[in-house]
Formats: C-alpha cells, structure tokens, sequence
C-alpha cells in the first residue's frame, strides 16, 4: 500500500461519515493540514494514528493496509442503525453529565473536553480513538472499561471504580487515580505519564509494554505484573510489594522505603533493580 491508497481511503471512509478534515482533526488531537496531507498522498500516519483512525471509522486496519475495499451489508443496502442513546463521533465540551447512565458502548471516537461525570455509570463502555481532556470522573463506575488508542489527559478519576479496565495503545497522561480502584486493570502498550496513583488500589494489575514516566507507586501492590515497560523517573515509596511479578529492565527504577517478599525482590533482582531500599518481608 502506498501514501495515494491510504490517502484516498481515509478521505473516502471520512466522505461517508460526514465528517470534514477539520473534525477529523479534532477527534484525532492533530491539524487539519495533516489530514489533508494524508488524503492528497503526501505523508503517512503512523501505525498507531492508523489504528486511531480504523476505530474512528469502525473498520479494522485491514481496510487501510489491503486492497480491499470498505465492507457493505447485504445487497449494498445499510444496515439499520441500533437504537438508543449514541454520544459517539461528537464534540462534548463543558457539560455535566454527572449520574449518566445506560451508555452500552456507544461513546467510541467522540472529543470529550472538560465535562462532569461525577458519578456516572461507563460500566463496559468502550472508549476507542477518543479525545478525553479535563474530565471530572470523581466516583464513576467504570469497571470493564476500554481505552484503545485513546488520548486521556488530564481527567479526574479519583474513586472511581476501574476494576478490568482494559487500556491498549493509548496516552494517559496526567490523570488523577487517587483512590482508584484498578483490580484487574490491564494497561498495554500505552504511554502512561505524570499520573497521580495516590493510595491507589493495585491488585492483580498489569502493566506491560508501557513506557512510564514520572509516576510514584505506594502502598500495597499485590499480584500484580510490571513487564517490559520503559522506566523514566519512576519511584516506589513506601510501598508494599507481594507475589508481583517484573520481567525486563527495572534498573532505572528508585526504591524508597518498600518491603517485598522473598519472590517479588529475587524477580527485582533478575531485572537489574537497585535493591537497597527494599526490605524483604
């Protein structure tokens, strides 16, 4: 595939959501100039704008990658619309929804900017090549939620309940999870940057893959796996570690204050960790 084809099959898949560069711009956080480069041929997203764009469209990178052209349902006919409520491929900006509720997944490639949830139920809710900034998620139920090649930056998640939060490809960056509950929270191939984990609930939570950056873990961290992420000024302090697994390098990592058991410091040691500030418990 070359820069025309992908070109013109991101202006055709645009062409027939309505949508104009400009918005498309928006719901991917870049300048209309580089849609409009895409489109004429002149330069190329790269795979993870790629993936962000397929979610936008509701294809697979299949369509954008192959020769094929954009799947229609039978006899060239659309399909009907599912009912209900359908907050995707919008702009929301400065509203309160707080208590929403009853979402399904229909949420996916919208600009969500400096709105209220406090409360609100996004149980399940897939939240794919969303724009998400400056949100209050105080309190929100969110267990089995999904972030793929999302941008969230500088939300407010403080409470709330991401139990099997499932986040992939995505930037999270300077979020607030104080108090957040993230048992059984997958987080892979994201950047996860500057985000407050503040008495965090770190149970059976994995991150793999990640870079991570400028982020402080304390507390109890139990069963949890830390495998192949690149570290930049990242701290445990004061923290408890039990049955946690690490795989690749954690050298980079600072120990302050922690204490792990007998299995969770022999994987530190095998990933080159400093282990002076580490008791074993």
């Amino acid at each position: 595939m070359n820069e025309i084809t992908i070109g013109n099959k991101i202006a055709e898949a645009r062409t027939e959501k309505k949508l104009s560069q400009s918005q498309l711009a928006q719901m991917l956080s870049i300048t209309p100039q580089a849609v409009g480069k895409w489109e004429r041929g002149e330069s190329l997203p790269d795979v993870i704008m790629l993936a962000r764009i397929a979610q936008v469209f509701g294809e697979d990178l299949n369509y954008f990658t192959s020769d094929g052209s954009k799947s229609k349902s039978v006899e060239g006919k659309s399909k009907k619309p599912k009912s209900g409520r359908n907050m995707s491929f919008a702009n929301w900006k400065d509203a309160d929804f707080s208590g929403l509720a009853g979402l399904g997944s229909k949420f996916s490639a919208a600009s969500i900017e400096r709105c209220k949830f406090v409360g609100a139920d996004f149980t399940g809710v897939k939240l794919k090549a969303n724009n998400m900034n400056n949100n209050d998620f105080t309190d929100a139920r969110m267990s089995g939620c999904r972030f793929a090649a999302a941008n969230v930056e500088g939300n407010n998640f403080t409470g709330a309940n991401l139990t099997g939060l499932e986040a992939s490809h995505s930037n999270i960056d300077k979020n607030s999870f104080a108090h957040a509950n993230l048992t059984g929270a997958m987080i892979r191939h994201c950047n996860f940057d500057e985000n407050d984990l503040t008495d965090a609930i770190l149970v059976k939570t994995e991150f793999n893959g990640n870079n991570i950056t400028k982020v402080a873990f304390g507390g109890d961290i139990v069963d949890c796996v830390f495998s192949n992420n690149n570290y930049r000024k990242v701290v445990f302090q004061n923290a408890t570690l039990k049955n946690t697994f690490f795989k690749g390098k954690a050298k980079k990592i600072v120990f302050i204050d922690c204490r792990a058991d007998k299995i969770t410091y022999e994987f530190l040691k095998n990933a080159g960790a400093d282990v002076g500030g580490i008791k074993i418990i």
